[in-house]
């Protein structure tokens, strides 16, 4: 796992849960339990008012791409 805090990222919609992705910051990382998290925090709010999530699937975060 390669995501450093304070880095931005795009969580996808499958974890948002609500059809959207989601572009905000790494927030932390760690692991537990030998798995690994990502707290991920929102820019914007999602439809259900959470304003992050932790995501077990680092496959499910990526990136955000800067120009």
């Amino acid at each position: 796992m390669n995501y450093r805090i304070g880095e931005r990222v795009i969580v996808d919609a499958a974890v948002t849960g609500d059809g959207e992705h989601h572009s905000g910051w790494v927030a932390d990382v760690y692991e537990f339990a030998r798995r690994n998290y990502i707290e991920v925090k929102f820019d914007h709010p999602s439809l259900d008012g959470r304003m992050g999530c932790i995501v077990t699937n680092p496959g499910l975060v990526r990136k955000e791409v800067t120009a």
